[in-house]
């Protein structure tokens, strides 16, 4: 007797298929996350071993960081360690190295907890230089190794940036003794003209910015007594911990015309103060301008602190820019003029410029310039071009190529202000900045007389390699 078998009919084996297709496309990227995960997991476990090595060389060499020239060669790991299993055999050194601690001491690094060490890497040289080099490949994140030998997965970038920023307006500010808490407030704007004096009644007096979390301070910027006050000074301190316990970072001297001061500071803090002190017979002290420059995370680099950068340079004055042998550091000597080139709403024709230039490259992160009225008479710069020099070149005749603007500066809206000309995109590294001023404030209205002054210049040092 035959016996008859039913088959599948067309919709049930259609049904199948798809309830297969659907549990696939479940289940494949979740398998495929898992595979990824389990690469990561890997590609840490290396960072970390290069971590370790890198730790032991330090021991073995006087706590030096290894050369990024030679830095594989030197940890002298396994080569299968330095492979990251995403990449394969297509890049056999899967990471980075963070050239900016090449050859640094240990005790050089501001915070060995965020030191960059390695990530990984999207350039054949495994050098790490800026954030453009750190490959993103393990779900939209990176392996990070830091030089305490701890690593971590990120999916944002971290910061080992040449890129200084004001850290003033993130701040609290309060203040002692007879100074008038809105004084102390406005110390963070730019304004570089008022009454912002202390008599010998007020003492001690002193204005505190304060933040929750530690601020990488590099400079702290005073702006000091002008002219009308022949004496005083002024002892920035700082906090590490903001529970009273003050460090003198530097005692200032701001007396006679000299109004500019800037303080190196390199620390990792949560709060920084400037007190008030006279000196003279006089009894004011005046404080004009409060600014605190640095970045939210230490730097990975070392600040160049020279001070003198400054009374180095050589300046240079072109077109209507009338100018004293002061170097632009001291205040009322120097004002750019306009009474006879044609010019339109403020816009000066001649377009004056001042070159600062010195004989070997100087690592820069920016300027804060003294922006006054001319001899009271009103007017002043609205605005100007900062350009700096390619790296190597002598600026003394060089084309117009090897010249990049780093800062611009247009500002209508006071005529009397520091500009805090920080260069956006980080610090660069040159022999030449040339300033270019684009348009003054009228000194007396609808008159064809106009002009500004520069009447100090200071040269904020940037984050070195």
């Amino acid at each position: 007797m035959r016996t008859s078998q039913k088959g599948f009919t067309l919709i049930e084996l259609l049904v199948v298929i798809a309830i297969i297709a659907i549990l696939a496309a479940i289940l494949f990227p979740v398998f495929a996350r898992a595979r990824e995960k389990a690469r990561q997991t890997t590609c840490t476990s290396n960072q970390r071993q290069i971590a370790a090595s890198v730790q032991m060389y330090a021991q073995d060499h006087e706590e030096s960081m290894p050369n990024m020239g030679t830095v594989w060669k030197d940890i002298n790991v396994d080569p299968g360690v330095l492979n990251c299993p995403t990449k394969g055999k297509s890049m056999p050194i899967g990471y980075g190295y963070n050239s900016w601690i090449s050859n640094k001491s240990m005790g050089d690094l501001p915070d060995p907890t965020t030191s960059l060490l390695t990530a990984d890497c999207n350039n054949s040289s495994n050098i790490l230089a800026t954030a453009s080099d750190i490959d993103k490949r393990h779900s939209n994140g990176a392996v990070y190794g830091f030089v305490d030998g701890h690593v971590e997965f990120k999916t944002d970038t971290v910061i080992f940036s040449t890129i200084m920023t004001d850290l003033s307006p993130s701040a609290t500010v309060t203040s002692c003794g007879n100074w008038p808490g809105y004084i102390a407030d406005n110390l963070r704007g730019s304004n570089f003209w008022g009454t912002y004096w202390m008599s010998s009644a007020s003492y001690p007096a002193w204005a505190k910015y304060s933040w929750t979390t530690p601020q990488y301070i590099g400079y702290v910027l005073l702006g000091g007594n002008g002219d009308r006050v022949p004496d005083g000074s002024m002892t920035l301190q700082y906090s590490v911990n903001d529970d009273g316990n003050w460090v003198d970072a530097a005692a200032v001297t701001v007396g006679g015309n000299k109004r500019l001061c800037y303080v190196p500071v390199g620390k990792s803090v949560k709060a920084a103060r400037v007190l008030l002190v006279h000196t003279s017979a006089v009894p004011y002290v005046a404080l004009y301008a409060f600014r605190v420059f640095g970045s939210v995370t230490p730097p990975i680099g070392t600040l160049n602190t020279a001070s003198n950068m400054m009374a180095a340079a050589t300046v240079q004055i072109t077109n209507t820019w009338e100018t004293q042998p002061s170097n632009f550091t001291t205040a009322w000597s120097d004002q750019v003029t306009d009474a006879d080139s044609p010019r339109a709403n403020g816009n000066i024709a001649s377009k004056p410029q001042a070159i600062l230039t010195w004989s070997t490259d100087q690592t820069i992160s920016g300027l804060a310039i003294a922006n006054q009225p001319w001899f009271y008479s009103g007017g002043s710069i609205y605005g100007m071009t900062i350009e700096a020099c390619a790296k190597g070149v002598d600026p003394t005749g060089a084309s117009a190529g090897n010249w990049n603007t780093v800062f611009t500066y247009n500002d209508t809206s006071a005529a009397s202000k520091m500009i805090n000309a920080i260069f956006p995109n980080g610090s660069v590294s040159t022999r030449g900045l040339r300033l270019t001023i684009n348009s003054v404030q009228d000194i007396v209205p609808n008159t064809p007389r106009a002009g500004g002054a520069i009447t100090e210049i200071a040269v904020l040092g940037g984050f070195v390699p």
